[in-house]
């Protein structure tokens, strides 16, 4: 799935100005400055596999403004991947037949010593892309075909905003 972004607390000392892909002393990797430039960001030291948005399947349900899937996004929706997440989590609980398994994945993921995990806005993958060469550990090309990453941003009723990682391309799927 998606590069996992997380903020609070700073492991990295900000004021020692970490930068991107500089390992931090609780094992995460810091990402960079969040699109907003409030918040540092930080990633898993590894991809976590591939995960569907919601499977495909019915009971597909417009859950927050829409993103162009064009960074900058002028929505809030298009910056902040914890609040998209928690949306996401909680729309599972309530219908199971659209369930977010990206958004679950990182939601209930424990690494690091840290339970703050969620599933990037589009800007804010925007940033781990722009960072990849420094952070390292993403898939940059599977079998000569692009590697898109899920953000927690929708684009419309029945698409989300993903980035390759090979060329940093932004689009609807």
């Amino acid at each position: 799935i998606a590069a996992l972004a997380r903020q609070h607390p700073d492991p990295c000392a900000p004021q020692n100005n970490p930068a991107p892909g500089q390992a931090c002393d609780d094992g995460s990797v810091y990402a960079g400055v969040s699109p907003d430039g409030n918040e540092h960001m930080y990633t898993t030291t590894s991809d976590a596999g591939q995960f569907t948005w919601n499977r495909g399947g019915g009971g597909w349900t417009d859950t927050m403004t829409d993103c162009s899937c064009t960074s900058p996004g002028a929505a809030e929706t298009c910056q902040s991947g914890a609040e998209n997440t928690s949306v996401l989590v909680e729309l599972d609980g309530l219908d199971p037949t659209s369930p977010f398994l990206a958004a679950e994945y990182c939601a209930a993921l424990s690494a690091h010593t840290k339970e703050d995990w969620y599933l990037p806005a589009q800007d804010e993958l925007n940033v781990l892309f722009i960072n990849n060469a420094s952070i390292g550990n993403f898939v940059t090309d599977n079998a000569n075909t692009a590697r898109f990453y899920w953000s927690s941003s929708e684009a419309d009723t029945i698409d989300a905003c993903s980035q390759s990682f090979s060329n940093g391309s932004q689009s609807a799927e």
